[in-house]
């Protein structure tokens, strides 16, 4: 398994445990802080448990998430990435100890995201569902000119070997910050914002 290499291997728990000091020791006083990450699909291991030991040891007002920890042993809650409206209503059913959050859902690559009214409505009505971020913001589209022709240039249009190709045009907003449709839907199944106690 790849989480050997590094997750897995006492030679990286420094490295880890260094990620962790530096990230909580330099945002620690932000207040829009409201909980840390132990990083993004880095296969989940001791390194990690580490890592949470010592956030929570150091500054246990806040949560601690890792969607790899799929069990939640050393996260405070639940994450998961794209799925299903069944798989997260089948999920709370069964795990009632701690909420979800989607770390990850809603692709916005070419049309989407799509289908997003019925995640909302799922997460205003299921008290374990907390929401989720929609991967991702923004386009990564560098601005090209060629001749009097002006795009937003990706993977490949320099010569760059290998690349993405189009996998990042994936933002809700297009590379000059002007919305993409999906963000017009997303506005309008969030609306109205609501606040209960």
């Amino acid at each position: 398994m790849a989480k050997k290499w590094t997750s897995d291997n006492p030679a990286w728990k420094d490295a880890y445990l260094d990620r962790a000091v530096e990230l909580v020791e330099r945002f620690k006083n932000f207040t829009c802080i409201i909980f840390w990450s132990l990083g993004n699909e880095a296969f989940y291991g001791q390194n990690h448990a580490l890592m949470y030991k010592w956030i929570k040891e150091t500054d246990p007002t806040r949560l601690v998430h890792y969607e790899g920890d799929r069990d939640a042993v050393t996260a405070d809650l639940y994450s998961s990435m794209y799925w299903s409206l069944d798989t997260l209503k089948a999920h709370i059913k069964e795990k009632t100890d701690k909420p979800l959050i989607q770390c990850e859902y809603g692709h916005a690559m070419g049309n989407g995201p799509g289908g997003l009214k019925e995640y909302i409505d799922a997460y205003r009505s299921e008290k374990l569902l907390q929401g989720g971020f929609i991967w991702e913001w923004c386009n990564h589209g560098l601005l090209k000119r060629d001749g009097d022709t002006s795009y937003y240039a990706y993977g490949g249009d320099y010569g760059d070997e290998p690349n993405d190709a189009d996998f990042i045009l994936d933002g809700m907003v297009f590379s000059d910050h002007s919305p993409n449709p999906g963000l017009v839907e997303y506005k309008k199944v969030i609306e109205p914002v609501t606040v209960q106690l």
